[in-house]
């Protein structure tokens, strides 16, 4: 996204453009053959022209967002994903992505980017030869390659392909079979500035990219990661394919937000806070279909930018246990929440899709989501459970994957693997039981 002057006064504003007359001066100030002298007239005849200070000049060259512009972000989001459907699979006519009742993140991914691109025109990214499966197309917007590589007007679609020019100006990139190159270049382009780029792969698959996350996370290069397939949901693919240890891994890099969403409308609300944020993203989703919840009865998936919300409340003050559930392991935790709920156990359902944005509130929200009081809580996430004590406590319990995966079908291994509605209502009463005899849980 650009930013220009408003006609009216000197205050920065988000203008719907496409920034060519800015990039093009910027590609020609930055061409290596160019002395630093030629550098700093260009800039300073840019200053000149655009009335902009050179701070803000250089927010919008590195692709960040100046603390005044931050409104008008605001209202830029609303006007494409400010009202959410209040009944599950419905929209209304302002809002723009009408989900199924059912389908994967990224399904519901593919929505949100396409609705971005039209806006932030300079989000330029792909994948690592798997844009078919990750969904992350930005359709009609072009393919990057030489034109001389251009198909004849007759050939056969290639696979992969977005429509629309196939030359320098596409936004998509093909990166081939190279996680590890495409992360390194997503750093790259990220630091030179211009553009907010993306890349995407399976999630098993961020082992390749790691190195390149690092070095984003050190230089808080604004890269957003697409990782798709993310648990052992993806079924007969297997192990090798079947994350385990990867959410922990992304997660104890510093400075690096992992957001895995729970379903469309919370992967909308990752997507806007990737574009907020000032450094790198790892978005977590699935393959698997999900119900997409209902946002009238329960909480608004605004709530994600907080990393943490309450979901679904207990009908009491203080809730008896907490379930924390992420990704497709909330609709479970619901599930879970009308049985213990029948049972006359107060049960209140947090949805944690990010760990780095709930610890950067401040503590008393915090407290809010999680009772310091309420110490019967289990969390739910097909992932290994390294880590989650610090949201459980000593008497929580965590239901995850602390070993390889299988090869069957993916309702089958969450099933044998214990992400059932009854095994969690049976870990939240064992939980509540060792609170209430003063002793405590700890693997689910």
């Amino acid at each position: 996204m650009l930013l220009a002057i408003d006609a009216g006064n000197t205050n920065v504003v988000f203008a719907l453009v496409d920034g060519r007359e800015i990039k093009t001066r910027w590609r020609i100030a930055t061409d290596p053959r160019r002395t630093g002298d030629e550098y700093a007239v260009w800039l300073h005849q840019l200053l000149e022209l655009e009335g902009l200070s050179k701070r803000d000049v250089h927010a919008v060259i590195i692709g960040t967002v100046v603390p005044r512009a931050l409104h008008n972000l605001e209202v830029l989001s609303n006007k494409y994903f400010g009202v959410e459907p209040l009944i599950a699979g419905q929209g209304s006519a302002a809002w723009p992505i009408k989900f199924d009742v059912d389908e994967p993140h990224n399904v519901g991914a593919d929505r949100a980017l396409n609705a971005i691109a039209g806006v932030v025109t300079n989000l330029v990214g792909g994948s690592a030869d798997l844009n078919p499966s990750t969904k992350t197309v930005m359709k009609d917007r072009g393919d990057f390659e030489p034109p001389a590589a251009a198909p004849a007007a007759d050939a056969p679609k290639t696979q992969g392909t977005s429509g629309g020019p196939r030359d320098y100006s596409g936004r998509n990139l093909h990166f081939g079979v190279r996680e590890h190159a495409m992360g390194a270049a997503l750093t790259g382009m990220a630091v030179h500035g211009g553009v907010v780029p993306y890349g995407a792969t399976f999630l098993t698959f961020s082992d390749y990219v790691r190195p390149s996350i690092r070095l984003a996370a050190l230089s808080q290069a604004h890269v957003i990661y697409v990782f798709t397939h993310d648990s052992l949901a993806l079924g007969e693919d297997g192990p090798t394919h079947q994350p385990i240890e990867h959410l922990a891994a992304l997660r104890a890099i510093p400075h690096t937000i992992v957001i895995r969403p729970s379903d469309a409308t919370e992967t909308i609300e990752a997507w806007r806070a990737a574009l907020r944020a000032r450094g790198p993203v790892a978005l977590i989703l699935t393959r698997q279909k999900l119900p997409v919840l209902d946002r009238g009865t329960l909480a608004p998936a605004s709530g994600l930018a907080k990393g943490a919300y309450v979901l679904a409340e207990s009908g009491h003050a203080t809730p008896d246990v907490i379930l924390i559930a992420t990704g497709s392991e909330v609709s479970l935790a619901l599930e879970a929440k009308k049985t213990l709920d029948g049972d006359g156990i107060a049960t209140r359902v947090v949805s944690m899709p990010s760990w780095e944005l709930f610890a950067a509130q401040p503590p008393a929200y915090r407290d809010s989501v999680l009772p310091p009081n309420v110490r019967a809580r289990v969390s739910v996430e097909a992932g290994a459970t390294f880590g989650w004590e610090r949201h459980v406590g000593a008497e929580g319990a965590s239901i995850g994957v602390d070993r390889f995966g299988a090869s069957a079908p993916g309702a089958t291994v969450m099933r044998e693997y214990g992400f059932t509605p009854s095994h969690v209502v049976e870990t939240a009463r064992r939980v509540l039981a060792g609170v209430r005899a003063g002793s405590g849980g700890s693997r689910g």
